[in-house]
């Protein structure tokens, strides 16, 4: 079995990828779905409940949304592209069994059927990237290219831009017309829709050097591929869609309220600077609304962080703001936070679940637990630590005035001042001091935080580190203090001078040892890559 083809969700031994294993993946999934009370989802025959029930559509609609959940989890990507935009269960299902059962009706044709297994040896040529193979198919049989694969709505060409192999793709586009290119899916849109929604533009470049009309061809929405880029938020897409869609068409007067959206999703993507480019050509787009009633101006305003005034940055931060007539407010894209927020479609951050709440709320919601406990734990720790440093500073004030040698009655001067080891324990106290101070008034800080869920993401973590290291830096100084006296007072009687010193060093070995892995989980979940950085192997 090929292990790059094993699912992990435990649903099935290995993810459906065509006909040769659509029997044992039937059997499973059908299992599986059956021991959860979701099958009748899957098979049911009349209408679903209608919206106005709102309880039975509800719990119909979760039932309905886990079963699609588990067919598409369970299929490879070329299958899974096929119903990836479907919305039902049984949808889904049927689909997948006409594309891989495609049984033989006694009336069919034998050249029907032939199609059909060349079809099959296309579909798994492109899945294993096996160009030789795809050219092989598409010299013999030309037409499969455009043939639409059952009731998907798909043709093996959209299966090669899904896939996104460029040498593929220009195999493809050798076989077809300028006219095969405009072939629309149920939705209405066209290859280079699909190709705008990914971030291969070299792909988009060979569908534009075929055909330069998909640039303006609409999908049945109205929007055109540069809409649907900057929508799913990929900004090289959008660019290059940007400068190579004709201005002429996106600002006709037919056109407007579609070149007012894409101000606006450039806007809520924090992409200033395309969006002034256009604003500065044509002024009056932002006022334009689009076909939701949102203009720039509206969409702008729903930006504070755009603006010097909201944007909370730093002294430093705002000096180089003010060097930046233009394009200034894409400094404030570094201080935006959640990981997640950054993989979502902008558009998608605004919508609400079937609870009525937005994706901040429901992860406030769902972190409500979670969120105590770390205000629990933050002040623990705060107060444990806190009455350490207290007693630290009590103890490095009072050492401070009664140095090793004593004072001069006369000038109070100490006598030794002249030796470095006298010296040496000035500063370290000095600096145990000050230290000390430091940690127990970012504890306090801790201590006297709000605890919202963006206290946690910055505030926090970084009071929390500077209170920890200060106080390492505390106890440090404080043991170099101490060594100094004791080498001060017993006059270089290394027997006794060696062990105390090292006897000094155990409190700070140990402090590093409890507190330093500590204190670098916290720098790296603050500040290090977040798990979408991380360099990740697929399991497809």
């Amino acid at each position: 079995m090929d292990a790059n083809n094993v699912c992990s969700s435990a649903i099935v031994a290995q993810v459906l990828n065509g006909a040769s294993n659509y029997e044992n993946w039937k059997a499973c999934v059908q299992n599986y779905l059956w021991v959860r009370d979701l099958w009748d989802v899957v098979e049911q025959t009349p209408e679903p409940p209608q919206q106005e029930d709102k309880a039975e559509f509800k719990g119909w609609s979760k039932r309905n949304v886990a079963a699609l959940h588990a067919i598409q989890i369970s299929c490879d990507p070329i299958m899974l592209s096929s119903i990836s935009n479907m919305t039902t269960a049984k949808d889904a299902w049927n689909t997948l069994a006409q594309m891989c059962q495609l049984p033989i009706p006694e009336e069919a044709p034998v050249a029907e059927f032939i199609d059909r297994t060349h079809m099959l040896e296309l579909l798994k040529a492109i899945k294993e990237c096996a160009l030789e193979s795809t050219k092989g198919v598409l010299t013999s049989h030309t037409h499969l290219a455009n043939t639409v694969i059952g009731d998907s709505s798909f043709a093996a060409f959209h299966f090669a831009i899904f896939k996104g192999q460029l040498d593929m793709i220009d195999e493809f586009l050798s076989t077809m017309s300028e006219e095969h290119l405009k072939m629309q899916d149920r939705y209405g849109r066209t290859v280079l829709h699909h190709a705008a929604m990914s971030e291969n533009t070299k792909i988009a470049q060979s569908l534009i050097r075929k055909n330069r009309e998909l640039l303006t061809f609409p999908d049945s929405g109205g929007n055109i591929p540069l809409n649907s880029a900057c929508w799913v938020g990929h900004k090289d897409m959008t660019h290059y869609l940007y400068n190579m869609t004709s201005r002429e068409f996106l600002l006709s007067p037919g056109n407007e309220c579609q070149a007012a959206l894409f101000v606006c999703d450039c806007i809520n993507n924090k992409w200033f600077d395309v969006a002034l480019n256009l604003l500065c050509r044509h002024p009056h787009l932002a006022f334009v609304e689009g076909e939701d009633g949102i203009s720039a101006i509206t969409a702008l305003s729903c930006q504070p962080s755009a603006f010097p005034s909201g944007s909370g940055f730093s002294f430093w931060q705002r000096w180089i703001y003010s060097f930046c007539p233009y394009f200034e407010a894409r400094l404030s894209k570094y201080l935006d936070n959640p990981e997640v927020e950054g993989v979502v479609p902008p558009m998608l951050k605004k919508h609400k679940n079937e609870e009525g709440e937005t994706p901040y709320e429901a992860f406030d919601q769902s972190h409500a637990r979670l969120l105590k406990e770390g205000e629990k734990w933050m002040k623990d720790i705060a107060q444990s630590s806190m009455i350490v440093g207290t007693l630290i500073i009590t103890i490095m004030f009072a050492t401070l005035f009664t140095i090793p040698g004593g004072l001069s009655q006369d000038t109070g001067v100490p006598f030794l001042l002249t030796k470095k080891l006298v010296k040496v324990f000035i500063i370290s106290d000095a600096i145990s001091l000050f230290a000390s101070t430091t940690s127990v008034l970012m504890f306090v800080g801790i201590l006297t935080s709000r605890y919202t869920t963006h206290d946690f993401l910055k505030s926090l973590p970084n009071k929390l580190m500077i209170g920890l290291s200060s106080l390492f830096i505390s106890i440090a100084t404080m043991m170099v203090a101490f060594s100094s006296t004791a080498i001060i007072m017993l006059k270089g009687q290394l027997e006794i001078v060696i062990p105390i010193v090292l006897l000094a060093s155990i409190p700070i070995g140990l402090f590093v040892w409890l507190q330093f892995p500590l204190l670098v989980k916290i720098f790296i979940s603050t500040y290090g890559l977040g798990i979408f950085d991380r360099k990740m192997k697929k399991w497809l």
